[in-house]
């Protein structure tokens, strides 16, 4: 009796020794690797990002108010959502003060007007309803007129507190509006003022995006250059004396700062390390209440840190010089130590920390679009001397890519890339040559931004 009475005891013990370690965050100690990437991560986030911030201009987007009173709008919503406790869901959840005071954008319902992300069939589309499509641009005019008002604008700073309820409130892409504004104007003949949009709403996510903290408005300013960048591919096949307008610089292939996303994740980096995301209901259990105290948030920081401050570090920077997704990063996750004395935090940086390989695979992709742009563009420069499959041969230097080859596919007349990130579609084929709707030869009265 004696001897189970003593084991029993040791096991009481050794639990409660394990209960509070567990309780004082102690163990596990942090990792060089850990300090290196939060050092990384905390560099980034001190470092300005431009001058005039767009956020509360997105934030307020879908409202009809003058750009004077913005500021003071954005001001009432961020004092109101000072008000909910960090520490708890948003109950009742969030509304803006403009929403009932200012007038709302008209939602964005395109009908059979394929034109949210797809060049070829927004023309196709547009082309068969082009009576439809000129009453959706009108309906759509302040829209345009706020997009193209975001040229004002050279970086996005989130300004609300650090909580998945609210990032970027009430913005939602234009791309659809864009692109069929562009194709009615390409289809009455006005080929001139549809790429000058296009490179307008092009320049003006590239630059937003590439010096945001915002991953979602990163991948929002990605689709928006990819779109832009396939209608513009039409366009320019069909009338290829467009090939030398000024404004294609809008079109170049992206840069090392451009394909850094450092601000983006440090800005992931502060939206899964605020005490929102251990925010529980008011009602919570007694159990659900308990859990956040049982959560080593030093721990937490540092496996959350790894993956995302891996994109501020050297490592990451020879990749985007050389323009690759090799080596692929290192894989984080906890030790042997953190998993006996930090769970908590192994299962949730398990469940809630998604792999951000993808949306740099994306962006490689984004580039590789812009390339093959410009590929189709020097081609058709070349003249009818040589065919297309002899000039890839002797296609330039900064068109090239090991992980993204040009080739010329000669049963359809296009120029095809392979994407790394194979969804939704494995290729990306641009036209060399005029294909699909026939446009008018004489400039006709159309939409305008004005």
């Amino acid at each position: 009796m004696r001897i189970i009475k003593w084991f029993l005891l040791s096991i009481v013990a050794l639990a409660a020794l394990w209960f509070g370690l567990v309780l004082s965050h102690w163990l596990p100690r942090p990792t060089a690797q850990e300090q290196a990437a939060l050092a990384a991560l905390k560099q980034a986030k001190s470092q300005s990002l431009g001058e005039h911030n767009a956020y509360a201009y997105l934030w307020l987007f879908d409202y009809d108010i003058p750009d004077d009173q913005i500021d003071a709008v954005m001001a009432t919503d961020l004092a109101a959502i000072e008000q909910y406790p960090a520490d708890q869901v948003m109950d009742p959840p969030f509304r803006s003060s403009a929403d009932g005071r200012y007038p709302a954008l008209p939602p964005i319902d395109a009908g059979e007007l394929s034109c949210a992300r797809d060049a070829p069939a927004c023309l196709a589309t547009v082309s068969n309803d082009l009576a439809f499509a000129k009453t959706f641009v009108a309906e759509h005019q302040r829209r345009l007129q706020k997009e193209a008002s975001l040229a004002g604008y050279d970086h996005i700073k989130t300004l609300t507190q650090p909580r998945l309820e609210v990032q970027v409130s009430s913005y939602r892409p234009s791309t659809a509006v864009v692109l069929a504004a562009a194709a009615v104007e390409h289809l009455e003949g006005r080929s001139e003022l549809a790429v000058a949009r296009l490179c307008g709403y092009a320049g003006t996510w590239r630059r937003l995006r590439a010096n945001a903290d915002s991953l979602v408005l990163d991948v929002t300013g990605q689709a928006a250059i990819s779109s832009s960048a396939g209608m513009l591919a039409q366009i320019l096949a069909q009338r290829p004396d467009l090939d030398d307008t000024l404004c294609l610089s809008s079109f170049a292939p992206l840069s090392d700062d451009e394909l850094n996303q450092c601000s983006t994740m440090a800005g992931e980096f502060r939206l899964f390390n605020g005490p929102a995301l251990l925010a529980v209901p008011a009602d919570a259990s007694w159990p659900d209440r308990i859990q956040p105290h049982m959560l080593n948030q030093r721990h937490m920081r540092g496996l959350f840190a790894l993956p995302l401050g891996y994109y501020c570090q050297d490592e990451h920077a020879q990749r985007v010089a050389a323009r690759t997704h090799i080596p692929a990063p290192p894989k984080t996750g906890c030790s042997l130590i953190g998993k006996v004395f930090s769970p908590y935090a192994c299962i949730l940086g398990a469940i809630a920390s998604p792999s951000y390989e993808s949306y740099y695979r994306r962006l490689l992709d984004v580039d590789a679009r812009l390339r093959l742009l410009n590929a189709a563009r020097w081609v058709r420069a070349q003249g009818t001397n040589q065919t297309p499959t002899k000039l890839m041969l002797s296609l330039p230097e900064r068109y090239r890519s090991d992980i993204h080859p040009i080739s010329f596919d000669a049963d359809s007349g296009e120029l095809v890339v392979s994407q790394l990130v194979r969804r939704p579609e494995a290729d990306w084929r641009i036209p060399l040559k005029r294909s699909g709707p026939q446009i008018e030869t004489q400039s006709s009265v159309g939409v305008t931004d004005e």
